[in-house]
């Protein structure tokens, strides 16, 4: 496995990873007798870059339209997060070159909030409250805009903690957009590598992400975090996923 070149601020992020553990929510996945599936949600001790403890780990947002998807071998939590990690991990998004400096920032609620906050301190973008987000009745969440006649004009970047799909990117998009702005890109932590981003490129919006997952995990691999048989068992997952 060649090893990751990574920079000072992508390597400070993979190493806060591995190292932090906080309160997260945990979706794990069921098959009824009747071979349907249910899902629950726990909340228990998890490292920012979890890897699964119990039966049913992980379901993800992507498990609501394909509830039969193989269920993820890793987790990446950024909720609950220190004044101290929202710091390093908006180092690592501001040290990305970007196409086109936005004239101000937002997150996609609810873990894209204060990273965008905490990348408003860093490059001293402002930061705007733009989104709601609303439960539907079919168990879903379905990002808005939070003033829909309110007219804003500027052009914006839009932030998140990962991409797994784009679906919830999208949603942000269309709903900044109804406001009147210019989506000028999408920035985030950690791409997943399982389409989310190239769906996004597709479509017209250049997209940014601190770390793709396969560095996080050669990083993982080469501090001896994780092992090089689930190293290759995950890059199988993200092949079959996307």
């Amino acid at each position: 496995m060649a090893k990751v070149d990574l920079s000072p601020e992508q390597r400070r992020l993979a190493e806060t990873l591995y190292t932090t553990t906080t309160q997260g929510k945990v979706n794990r996945r069921f098959q009824n007798p009747d071979q349907t599936y249910r899902f629950e949600s726990i909340t228990r001790p998890v490292e920012l870059m979890d890897f699964p403890k119990h039966p049913g780990e992980f379901a993800l947002k992507l498990h609501e339209k394909r509830p039969d998807a193989p269920l993820s071998p890793f987790f990446l939590n950024f909720r609950n997060l220190s004044d101290e990690v929202l710091k390093v991990t908006a180092e690592a998004m501001a040290s990305l070159p970007i196409s086109r400096r936005p004239d101000m920032c937002t997150g996609i609620p609810n873990a894209g909030e204060p990273i965008a906050k905490a990348y408003s301190k860093v490059t001293d973008i402002p930061y705007v409250d733009i989104f709601d987000k609303i439960d539907l009745s079919n168990g879903t969440r379905l990002i808005i805009p939070k003033n829909p006649g309110t007219r804003i004009r500027g052009q914006i970047l839009i932030t998140d903690d990962l991409v797994t799909g784009a679906d919830t990117k999208f949603e942000a998009i269309t709903a900044a957009e109804i406001l009147g702005l210019k989506v000028v890109g999408i920035a985030v932590a950690i791409d997943r590598e399982q389409g989310g981003a190239q769906q996004l490129i597709d479509a017209g919006y250049p997209f940014y992400a601190a770390l793709k997952v396969t560095e996080l995990l050669k990083y993982g691999v080469q501090t001896n975090r994780l092992s090089e048989d689930s190293y290759q068992n995950i890059l199988q997952y993200l092949g079959k996923s996307k």
